[in-house]
């Protein structure tokens, strides 16, 4: 049979719903992949026109911060995709979620919604916040039923969601119908398990349509709590039509069941009757449904809990209107569509509720989702009550409505009005109550929800009076917003009604408790009072710095902290809970305690510790509660704070309520840096995260984590500034468990106040009464001023951060801003503070604290008068010296009126001290003192360091009494002398002694005269010296001193320039034979003396003529001569044996003994440095090419010189060139291995221009070749040398090598044509993509044929490279590949050869592999055929192939056409073929069904639970049905929990082949009546009896004594409950039944009244 192409993802739908409050809680939403989740926005709006400040907490992710008004709503983006913090990820199903949904808080009423669109922008969804009207502990879900679809499929998918406000919510599931199946969580059933979460935490369970039970399977499911919870539910993809493949979105946040009622009225929208259908879910037990007034019920069986009823679009009027009314408090969820069954909706309706406020104000960007607008049909429904006034306002302006109103049928209070063509911010303005719902269109889409309808207490609201100031007396005004229900008011304070306070604001003038009492003119309901708030002051603030002083570390902005100017906080010892006292220093205060407790307290309730820890302990059972107060005879300032250490069972925990108070009329701040508690700032029960600081006199608090708080990991506080009392209370949250928690009170920087003024130091500027700001006194010299900017709001200046650590100047422990005298140097600072702040040597340092306040480096308390025994600056002899508590000292005698010299200028500097130099022997002294002028001088000297003497002026010293005194020609016995000066002014009665400084004398070199003897070049007794060849004759100790040379004596002894050898290495002398030189030597102290140096010159023995030659090929060694890495023939270097010029020198002198050397140049030779080592290998290294060899005879007798000159010359011949040259290999054109080379330019190649050389050439075998090269060359592979040689007598040679390469040529073999054609071969033709898998394991081998050494590279059609081999199977389609054959020496030599690679189309068939297209036929109709086939998709003509048709695998014979006409059951098949030979089979299976027979209904009745179970007989596939001849039907014969009464069993073949039915009755007995005349339950009868059943059964009642009261008629209207026509009372009477049918049964049943 053929199947409906789902159409789902071609339409749009949004529900929304909203609700007004300052708190709202969004859990998340989960959906099918299938449908997947994309953008995803929240949309804030607030009747508001002051900006209202709004918190959004993404829960495990963090705060963002936006404000909001009326004209500027926030469209706030969440994200995109499945997994965000809205949406949930199939995969979390059934797991505590810790960072899902938000937690939106607003300092004014908003409203919150939240819209998606999802499936490819081809779904949308809106879920609106109900705010606390969501908050409860019952809930029962909704969602489209999805009953009318005939398959299933996964993209149905239904949810619901919770989220936690409380820590330790345990969340219970039940009543989820049998046969379910959750997500991810199959093993549970239909009885998942209950879930624990925390506040914040969510969780959310779904249901697949993969099952008949799972298509509604969540509906009326049952959620309850132990704690209050948020719950959304609905359809992620759903349908409420019989369309199969059409779905939409449909869900909505609701209220639980305390906020339900029993009556609703419905707009309907634009859709189909299917699809226009009211949900109502029972919430109890024997429920009933009555519509558009009726008096009869809808339902003829009473609802269980969690049973419902789906109405649909027959049922409204014709005013588009339904009222429902129920005995008993539903939920009722509204669907609507449009002309289709692709675009649905689904969103949760309010109740009637006379407390339903009269304004909607306002609907933010109604057309919107992101970007996304729905114009097409946008506008609102309004619902309200007859004869109101109605107006709307777009974008904040108002009109009227604009239509006229509908009348409700059914409840005559009511009317509506519909209006269309809305876009932008839209309010609802009524003067009754109002029910709003709004939609929105394109093409494609509809939406829409309700705007209003649940009623909640009345919430008080602060404003500010002035805009920017803190909400407190006076600067606040309480009020309730003018969108609530209520009309009159009145409002406490203390629980004590206010005179004349009927408005909806009031201005309060006293701290207390405030609450206000709510009427609604006309409405039944009774006066509803709000919360009991605290309204404190203002924080007072002393200092003026924005910082209120319970928090305020620095209360007189002086740097320095409230606890640094205190006694610092102290423990408050509570071990006596009834009082105790709190003393230290020069403070005390007392305080009074008292317990109060709930009416069952614990053995212990409080139990306190000497360091201010105590712990409380509460009862099991929420509410009880444990309070200690603590009263002080005086102000004092307090906190609380966490504990450092206690038990286990102790610890501060999440099942506990904590509220804290100061008195009333201060305030009390936390501070809660890490989010460590919730607090409840608006005292609504709900408990915010986020809140860093809070003030008021009553602070209520929680602990933010479910796991309790690890002792000393608290960073929180509690601060009060002066309050007389402290509070605190715990309360218990359990009603299971007792509660014990652990805190610790303090007292805050107990005050004292060092100077007796009155003013606690911590308030006073100046401590000591000085006259020196404490501001000043506690910092450094350089001190910083207040800056006025308080980053921290800590109450201290930035500038002072972290706050001051007083200086101690003195170090006698009491710091600057308490010491009466800073310094210690006997004068108050009071007396050197003078002009404040004075600094007389403007050194940085004030007087106070300078011990030499006029810098003249004589201390001020000798300056001042007072006595300084030893010399430390301070009073007194003692150091330290003892004070008293003041910083005064007392073990010297001072303060009185000091001498003015310590602030007269009179200094004596030394800027620089006396330093003589060292001072070699006999030389003359001098040492220098800088100073500040003005003083008088007296050097002084101490021959053994310790004793001192005055020095006289005399012949040794000299300005014996001025800044500079000389020492005239220093002896070595003055060595360590030590000199000083003491220096004297006139107002400094100290005087200065300048630092010694001591005379060091250095000895002189010692020196002994020499004679250097050189040998003459020639015979003009001139040559050249190196006068350094003696220097260690002149001094045993050269190596450490400096040679200098000069012509003279006096220029040697005076270093002149002028006289000074530049050249000692190669000095000419300028007097023939004989001169004289002088050498200074100076050592490494500087001292120097002159020695004498007596040159002469002796004539050669050696003609100039004198040379002899040598020459030698450059080697290929390295320049030193080894064989390596570094080996060069071209560098110009070569061994030579020159060792026969030796002795050719010899034999031309005198018969002696000679030594003669020979050295690398005429320098080396002269300075006879650096002689040659080895004559006989040497190289001639750094002279490349050439060298002249020097030579040097010396006489061994008396060491004269016989001769000297370049006696030795050598050369190196360079190689000539044979160059390299490169023949290019090549191909073999024969297969011979042969080839003829072109070598025409070989030779010219080699030589490249070279003149005076031969070359000779030798083949491999070094045979000879000819030479010159002939200009081609036949050979094989082999590699040749050419020798190139000088045409000179050493004959110099190089030799370069010649390779000639021939490469084998390949061949490339063809692949046989059978395996490179083929029939396309996937299953389905449908799915063929013209590629083919072709085996290519022997390809590789066939086209190389054995050969050896190639490669083979494949190229496609395009010429893009494949790999190498193929791969095996080679998937392709129609195309040529090249393969190309390559030799891997030589990419020249390459073959190729196409593989033609073809891929034939199968004929374009569907299979009918799903059984998609099987077709039935009908048994019990032979007339009925139907065709079968081919099933050609493309369109082409059934010419183009051949047919072959079987039956049960039987050719029949003649059936070779596309189609075949049968009436007869099979499995039939086609084989189809084309023209290339190609062929698939199709296979169709023709079944035959048939209509039901009944056998039997089997009837169990008169039960609680009556079932019925129908058998038939037939070959068809059956469903079943009660009363529904058209549906819907179930696929199980067995019909369980019937209620009793006449029935018609109606079964269908669901293959279409008919319906057949039978009439059976249920009997059953009531167990109750009520004959009361209200229309429902005023007989009692047996029902399931009728005149064609039983009829003629016999009924007996008796009272419980057995008195026949009645016998019926079975088909008579019933028993009334009357004896003799009196009403008989309630109780339960008796029965007797004897059925027709020969069953009997007794029983009892109650009568009510």
């Amino acid at each position: 049979m053929k199947k409906t192409l789902l159409i789902f993802f071609t339409f749009l739908s949004i529900s929304c719903f909203a609700q007004f409050s300052k708190t709202h809680y969004i859990p998340p939403l989960s959906g099918s992949n299938s449908v997947a989740a994309q953008d995803q926005y929240l949309y804030i709006s607030t009747p508001s026109i002051i900006p209202v400040k709004v918190k959004i907490n993404a829960l495990g992710v963090g705060i963002t911060e936006i404000i909001v008004s009326k004209n500027s709503p926030v469209e706030y983006n969440v994200g995109f995709g499945t997994n965000t913090q809205l949406h949930v990820d199939p995969s979390l199903l059934n797991t505590p979620l810790s960072n899902k949904g938000f937690i939106i808080e607003a300092e004014n009423l908003i409203y919150v919604a939240a819209r998606v669109i999802a499936g490819n922008s081809n779904q949308a969804g809106s879920l609106v916040s109900k705010g606390i009207s969501a908050i409860g502990n019952e809930f029962r879900v909704g969602a489209f039923v999805n009953t009318g679809t005939a398959s299933n499929g996964t993209f149905r998918y239904t949810f619901l969601s919770v989220l936690a406000t409380e820590n330790n919510t345990v969340v219970d599931f039940s009543g989820i119908k049998a046969g379910v199946t959750l997500m991810g969580n199959t093993t549970v059933g239909n009885t998942p398990p209950s879930v624990t979460l925390n506040t914040g935490q969510s969780y959310v369970l779904a249901t697949e349509d993969i099952s008949t039970a799972n298509k509604d399977g969540l509906i009326g499911a049952l959620i309850k709590s132990n704690k209050p919870i948020v719950m959304n539910c609905g359809s992620y993809g759903g349908t409420n039509g019989n369309n199969s493949g059409n779905l939409d979105l449909g869900f909505d946040q609701i209220v639980p069941a305390q906020r339900i009622g029993n009556e609703y009225i419905f707009v309907r929208g634009l859709g189909l009757d299917i699809l226009e259908r009211p949900l109502l879910v029972a919430h109890e037990n024997d429920t009933f449904i009555y519509l558009n007034g009726s008096t009869i019920p809808f339902n003829t069986t009473p609802l269980n809990a969690g049973q419902y009823i789906i109405l649909d679009g027959t049922n409204y009027s014709a005013n588009r209107s339904l009222y429902v009314k129920t005995n008993k408090n539903v939920f009722a969820y509204q669907s609507v569509g449009s002309s289709n069954q692709a675009n649905q909706e689904m969103f949760f309706v309010p109740p009637l509720n006379c407390s339903t406020p009269n304004i909607v104000d306002n609907i933010p960007m109604i057309e919107q989702i992101g970007s996304t607008s729905f114009t097409t049909n946008s506008g609102l429904n309004i619902v309200t009550e007859k004869g109101a006034t109605i107006e709307i306002a777009i974008n904040g302006v108002k009109q009227p409505v604009g239509v006229l109103p509908k009348d409700v049928v059914g409840n005559a209070l009511y009317e509506t009005y519909t209006r269309t063509g809305l876009t932008g911010n839209i309010s609802v303005f009524s003067s009754k109550q109002v029910y709003v719902s709004y939609f929105g269109s394109n093409s494609a889409a509809t939406y829409g929800g309700y705007y209003s309808g649940f009623d909640t207490k009345p919430e008080i609201i602060t404003d500010e009076i002035n805009i920017g100031s803190s909400s407190c007396i006076p600067n606040v005004t309480l009020k309730v917003s003018s969108i609530s229900s209520y009309d009159t008011f009145e409002w406490y304070f203390n629980n004590s009604a206010i005179a004349d306070s009927n408005k909806s604001s009031y201005i309060p003038t006293k701290a207390g408790y405030y609450q206000v009492k709510g009427t609604i003119s006309g409405c039944s309901s009774p006066p509803v009072l709000s919360d009991l708030i605290p309204v404190s002051t203002c924080d007072t603030d002393i200092d003026n710095d924005s910082v209120n002083d319970n928090i305020d570390i620095d209360n007189d902005n002086d740097g320095i902290t409230n606890c640094t100017e205190s006694y610092g906080n102290q423990d408050l010892n509570t071990s006596n809970p009834n009082g105790g006292n709190i003393a230290t220093g020069l403070y005390s205060n007392s305080f009074v305690g008292s317990i109060s407790t709930s009416t069952a307290p614990s053995a212990t309730p409080f139990t306190g510790n000497n360091n201010g820890s105590f712990i409380t302990q509460v009862p099991a059972g929420k509410g009880n509660f444990v309070s200690y107060k603590m009263t002080f005879s005086q102000p004092i300032s307090l906190g609380m704070e966490y504990v450092t250490s206690a038990n286990a069972t102790d610890l501060l925990n999440s099942d506990s309520d904590y509220i804290i108070n100061s008195d009333v009329d201060k305030t009390i701040t936390v501070l809660n840096p890490t989010n460590q508690l919730l607090i409840d700032t608006n005292y609504d029960g709900i408990y915010e995260s986020g809140v860093t600081r809070y003030s008021s006199f009553e602070i209520r608090f929680r602990l933010n984590s479910s796991t309790p708080l690890v002792p000393g990991t608290g960073t929180f506080k509690f601060l009060t500034y002066l309050s007389n009392s402290i509070s605190f209370t715990h309360k218990n949250l359990s009603d299971s468990n007792a509660n014990k928690s652990t805190l610790k009170f303090f007292a805050s920087c107990v005050p004292k106040d060092s100077d007796g003024d009155g003013t606690p130091d911590q308030l006073d500027s100046d401590s000591d009464n000085d006259g020196i700001p404490d501001a000043i006194e506690s910092q450094a010299n350089a001190s910083v001023s207040l800056s006025n900017s308080d980053t921290n709001k800590n109450g201290l200046d930035n500038a002072f951060e972290p706050g001051f650590i007083p200086i101690d100047t003195d170090n006698d422990g009491i710091p600057d801003y308490l010491d009466l005298d800073s310094d210690n140097d006997g004068i108050t600072d009071a007396i050197e503070t003078g002009n404040l702040g004075t600094d007389t040597d403007t050194d940085g340092i004030k007087n106070y604290r300078d011990l030499d306040s006029d810098g003249d480096l004589c201390s001020d308390v000798i300056e001042a008068g007072f006595m300084d025994p030893n010399g430390d600056g301070l009073l007194g002899s003692i150091a330290p010296p003892t004070i008293d508590i003041k910083g005064q000292v007392t073990s010297g005698v001072g303060y009185s009126t000091p001498n003015a010299d310590y602030i007269t200028d009179a200094p004596i500097v030394i800027t620089t001290q006396p330093q003589i130099n060292p001072t070699c022997e006999l030389e003359n002294a001098t040492i220098t003192l800088v100073d500040n002028g003005g003083n008088t001088y007296q050097w002084q000297i101490s021959t053994d360091g310790t004793t001192w003497n005055n020095i006289i002026n005399n012949v040794i010293y000299s300005g014996a009494t001025t800044n500079t005194l000389v020492i005239t020609s220093v002896k070595n016995t003055m060595n360590g002398y030590k000199y000083r000066v003491q220096l004297n002014k006139v107002g400094n009665s100290c005087g200065l002694l300048s630092s010694d400084t001591t005379l060091t004398v250095y000895a002189l070199p010692v020196l002994t005269n020499v004679t250097i003897i050189q040998c003459d070049d020639d015979l003009d007794a001139i040559t050249t010296f190196n006068l350094t060849v003696k220097n260690d004759v002149i001094s045993s100790n050269f190596a450490n001193e400096d040679f200098t040379y000069y012509t003279s004596f006096s220029g040697a002894t005076t270093a002149n320039s002028s006289d000074l050898i530049a050249t000692p290495l190669s000095f000419n002398n300028t007097t023939a034979g004989t001169m004289k030189v002088w050498a200074r030597v100076l050592n490494t102290d500087g001292c120097f003396s002159v020695a004498e140096l007596t040159l002469k010159v002796l004539a050669t023995q050696i003609p100039s003529t004198f040379k002899r030659t040598y020459m030698e090929c450059d080697d290929f060694l390295d320049k030193n001569g080894n064989n390596n890495s570094n080996n060069d023939n071209r560098d110009g270097i070569s061994s030579f044996d020159f060792s026969s010029a030796e002795t050719d020198i010899k034999t031309l002198l005198p018969v002696g003994n000679y030594t003669v050397t020979f050295y690398r140049n005429q320098a080396d030779a002269l300075a006879e440095n650096d002689a040659i080592t080895n004559i006989s290998n040497y190289r001639n290294i750094n002279y490349q090419n050439t060298q002249e060899i020097w030579g040097r005879v010396d006489s061994d007798v008396d060491n004269a010189c016989y001769g000297l000159g370049p006696y030795v010359s050598l050369t190196v011949e360079k190689l000539p060139f044979a160059n390299a040259v490169t023949v290019p290999r090549q191909c073999d054109d024969n297969q011979d291995g042969i080839y003829t080379f072109n070598t025409s330019t070989l030779e010219s190649d080699i030589l490249k221009g070279q003149t005076n050389v031969t070359i000779t050439y030798f083949d491999k075998n070094n045979n000879l070749l000819p030479s010159p090269f002939p200009p081609t060359f036949t050979t094989e592979s082999q590699t040749i040398k050419a020798v190139v040689t000088n045409a000179t007598t050493l004959s110099c040679s190089d030799a370069t090598t010649i390779v000639f390469i021939v490469d084998d040529l390949p061949v490339a073999y063809p692949i046989a044509t059978p395996l490179t054609t083929v029939c396309d071969d996937e299953a389905d033709p449908l799915r063929q993509d013209g590629k083919y898998g072709f085996d290519t394991s022997t390809f590789q081998n066939t086209i190389l044929g054995g050969q050896t050494g190639m490669t083979v590279t494949y190229f496609d059609k395009d010429g893009v490279s494949l790999p190498s081999p193929l791969p095996n199977p080679f998937f392709s389609n129609t195309q040529d590949i090249t393969a190309l054959v390559e030799n891997t020496i030589n990419a020249n030599c390459t073959a190729s050869v196409i593989l033609p690679f073809i891929v034939n189309p199968l004929p374009p068939i569907n299979l009918n592999l799903d059984g998609s297209e099987d077709e039935l036929v009908c048994s019990n109709l032979p007339t009925f055929f139907v065709t079968l086939d081919a099933g050609i998709q493309d369109g082409s003509a059934t010419t183009n192939y051949t047919y072959v048709w079987s039956k049960d695998a039987v050719v029949l014979s003649g059936q070779t056409n596309a189609t075949l006409d049968v009436n007869v059951e099979g499995n039939y098949t086609v084989d189809v073929t084309t023209t290339l030979g190609c062929s698939r089979t199709r296979k169709i299976k023709v079944t035959a069904s048939d209509i039901a027979t009944i056998t039997t209904i089997d009837i169990v009745d008169l039960t609680d639970k009556n079932t019925v179970t129908v058998n038939v007989s037939g070959k068809g596939k059956y469903e079943y049905s009660l009363n529904e001849p058209s549906g819907p039907f179930q696929s199980s014969n067995v019909f369980n929990n019937i209620p009793s009464g006449i029935y018609d069993v109606f079964i269908n073949d669901i293959n279409g082949c008919g319906t057949v039915s039978k009439t059976i009755s249920v009997i059953g007995v009531p167990k109750y009546f009520t004959p009361n005349n209200d229309g429902y339950n005023d007989f009692w009868n047996v029902k399931g009896i009728n005149a064609n059943f039983n009829a003629k059964s016999t009924i007996y009642i008796f009272d419980r004594y057995g008195k026949l009261l009645k016998q019926l008629i079975p088909t008579s209207e019933g028993w009334d409950g009357t004896f003799t026509g009196q009403p008989l009372p309630s109780d339960d009477y008796w029965y007797t039944i004897k059925l027709e049918d020969g069953r009997q049964t007794k029983g009892h049943f109650s009568l009510k009244r």
